[in-house]
């Protein structure tokens, strides 16, 4: 490495500061400071002018068109017209038409039309509101054939007719109202229309007023609606039913259709049994199957007021009993009493309406005609009969001395017809055969006087029963 020498960076230096004095000593050269700004403001403007020029482009790039190609909607619906409008930005303006050729809701005219159009702008278009509006007809109070006939020459189908049947006064199959109302607008291939039609009165089951008190009745027939005219209610004398019972109602018997608000013109109650009717008590004689073997016994009756009824039920008989029963003859019914022993027919027993005269005078007490035959007393001696048939055999042995005046008159003798009365003249021509119909009565066996009471001399010389004389002027004994 070489020895530095004394003052060497000293001699160095000084010639450059030597120069920089002299370089100082010249003036220097005067600068243009309008240049560097001058630079600037071009590059800014062109920087300004190409953004300008950028978003332009941009913008046009991105920004929707100002006007959109618009076509034609017609005969296309309303639906599909409103949906591509909106996806061109346009306003749809819509206003309803009648027509007869296109379809409701069916674009029928628009204005503009295939051309390019600003964006935003209305488009008028024209829809079919289908056909003519016409004015509803009336049907009302007319058979519902005819209410749908009527509706059919409108263009409304019977599958847009909805029937409420309901009850009313009116005739069944009538129609009541209509919706809708008369002289409303309506579409006659829209339209649904409602039609009550009258199913007629209401009606239901008639009750069963037979067998209940006169207060019962009135009850019932003020629950169910029904009317019971005035002086309606009247008495009858009736076998059937108990005093104080109902016997008929008229004009509707039990399970007869009526309607609320229907009238009862007649009810009758019963007064009781009629004045010739023949209650009596008859004694019946029970026994088991086998004596001292218990048997169940049942005991059924039929009389003028009940049929074929079981009477009493008598359990573990052992032995022979007497049982009372009660019963009801009337002249042209008679009772029966049917006893069965454990299912079997044991006993069975008519009693007729001369047993009934028998007892209310006295002179039997009868237990029935066992299987239709007269109860007599044949298995005592002659001398034992009571003294009533002592008389009657003395009277057959002595038929023709027999004062006519003795013989009693029947007791429904009024009821007869007047002409049961003979005139003078034939009587003078029936004597002879008056005298010997009264022979052959009094002759006949098993007639006692009660029978006799019930017989005719017919004018044809036939002997007949009160009820049965087929000769006009019958005569009694």
């Amino acid at each position: 490495m070489p020895a530095l020498r004394p003052n060497q960076y000293e001699a160095a230096v000084r010639p450059a500061v030597q120069e920089e004095d002299d370089e100082e000593e010249t003036p220097p050269p005067k600068k243009k400071r309008w240049v560097k700004p001058f630079v600037w403001f071009v590059i800014l403007m062109a920087l300004v002018v190409g953004m300008w020029y950028a978003v332009q482009y941009v913008s046009k790039s991105i920004a929707p068109p100002s006007e959109v190609w618009l076509e034609s909607f017609t005969g296309k619906t309303l639906a599909e017209a409103q949906t591509a409008l909106e996806k061109k930005k346009l306003q749809p303006d819509v206003s309803y038409e009648a027509s007869k050729d296109a379809a409701k809701d069916t674009v029928i005219r628009q204005d503009p039309s295939n051309m390019n159009v600003k964006v935003n702008s209305k488009v008028k278009l024209t829809v079919s509101a289908g056909p003519p509006k016409q004015k509803m007809p009336d049907v009302t109070k007319k058979k519902l054939s005819d209410a749908l006939a009527a509706l059919a020459q409108l263009g409304i189908s019977q599958d847009r007719v909805d029937l409420d049947p309901q009850f009313f006064d009116a005739d069944p199959d009538t129609v009541t109202s209509q919706t809708p109302v008369l002289n409303e607008d309506i579409d006659p291939a829209t339209v649904r229309v409602k039609l009550t039609v009258s199913k007629g009165r209401e009606t239901f089951k008639m009750p069963n007023l037979i067998g209940k008190t006169e207060a019962e009745a009135r009850s019932i027939l003020q629950k169910s609606n029904l009317q019971l005219a005035k002086d309606s209610v009247t008495t009858e004398a009736n076998y059937k039913q108990s005093k104080g019972r109902v016997i008929m109602q008229f004009p509707f018997n039990p399970g007869d259709d009526v309607y609320p608000g229907a009238e009862i013109t007649k009810l009758v109650i019963s007064s009781g049994l009629p004045d010739d009717a023949g209650p009596m008590t008859v004694t019946v004689p029970v026994k088991p199957a086998k004596e001292g073997v218990p048997s169940n016994v049942e005991i059924y009756l039929s009389d003028a007021t009940i049929d074929n009824t079981k009477y009493q039920t008598l359990s573990n008989v052992t032995k022979t009993e007497n049982v009372d029963v009660k019963l009801v003859v009337a002249p042209d019914k008679n009772a029966t009493i049917t006893v069965n022993v454990d299912g079997q027919k044991a006993d069975y027993r008519t009693v007729t309406y001369q047993d009934y005269l028998a007892q209310k005078n006295g002179l039997t007490n009868p237990a029935g005609n066992k299987s239709g035959t007269h109860r007599r007393e044949r298995h005592k001696p002659r001398q034992e009969r009571p003294e009533r048939h002592k008389q009657a055999a003395a009277r057959r042995r002595r038929p023709n001395r027999l004062p006519a005046a003795r013989i009693p008159a029947p007791r429904r003798w009024a009821e007869l017809p007047a002409a049961a009365v003979l005139e003078e003249t034939a009587e003078a021509q029936a004597e002879g055969i008056r005298r010997t119909q009264e022979a052959e009565i009094h002759n006949a066996n098993g007639i006692d006087r009660q029978g006799i009471e019930r017989l005719l001399l017919c004018p044809s010389g036939r002997i007949t029963r009160i009820r049965a004389c087929p000769v006009p002027g019958a005569g009694h004994l």
